[in-house]
C-alpha cells in the first residue's frame, strides 16, 4: 500500500546493498494527512536497527510534537529528530543511522537530513544541488499534482 501510495505522488525509491550480507537502509514513503506527505531514507550503520527503529516510529514522533499540532512544521521535525533519537537511545541498540526526510505539502516542501545523507530535488530536466540540512524550498507547482521526484 505505502509504495502504490509514493508512486500515486511521483515519489519513488532504490536501493543498493552492496557488499555488505544484508541491506541495513530504510526507506517510507507515507501519507500523514489529506494534504501532507512524508517521504524519508534512514541509511543503517553497524546494522539495520536502528533504520528500522527510525522507519516504524519517525512519522509517529513528527505527529506527537507540539509544533505539529501548531503546524510548525519545521520545528517538529527537528523536534521527531531528537525525541526519535532520545527512544531508540533507551533501548541500548548498537547499531546506527543517517537520515533523510522530505515534508510535503502543497505549498512547501520542507528538507531535513541528520548525518551525511542529503535529498536532491530533480524534475524530467533538471536537479537541484543537495538541499542543506532544514531547508525549504516551494515546488514549481502545487506539489501534490506534479509528477517531480523528491
Amino acid at each position: 500500500e505505502a509504495e502504490r501510495e509514493a508512486v500515486k505522488f511521483g515519489m519513488g525509491s532504490a536501493s543498493l546493498k552492496g557488499d555488505r550480507g544484508s541491506q541495513e537502509d530504510r526507506a517510507v514513503s507515507l501519507r500523514l494527512s489529506q494534504a501532507e506527505r512524508l517521504a524519508a531514507v534512514f541509511d543503517g550503520h553497524y546494522g539495520e536497527g536502528c533504520a528500522e527503529y527510525c522507519r516504524a516510529n519517525f512519522h509517529l514522533r513528527l505527529q506527537d510534537t507540539a509544533h505539529w499540532l501548531a503546524f510548525n512544521d519545521r520545528d517538529a521535525i527537528k523536534a521527531a529528530f531528537v525525541e526519535t533519537h532520545q527512544r531508540f537511545k533507551e533501548l541500548n541498540d548498537k547499531t546506527g543511522s543517517t537520515a533523510t526526510v522530505a515534508l510535503i505539502s502543497c505549498r512547501r516542501m520542507h528538507v531535513a537530513s541528520v548525518g551525511n545523507s542529503r535529498a536532491v530535488r530533480a524534475s524530467p530536466v533538471s536537479a537541484s544541488p543537495p538541499h542543506p540540512a532544514l531547508h525549504s524550498a516551494t515546488p514549481p507547482r502545487a506539489c501534490l499534482s506534479n509528477r517531480h521526484a523528491y
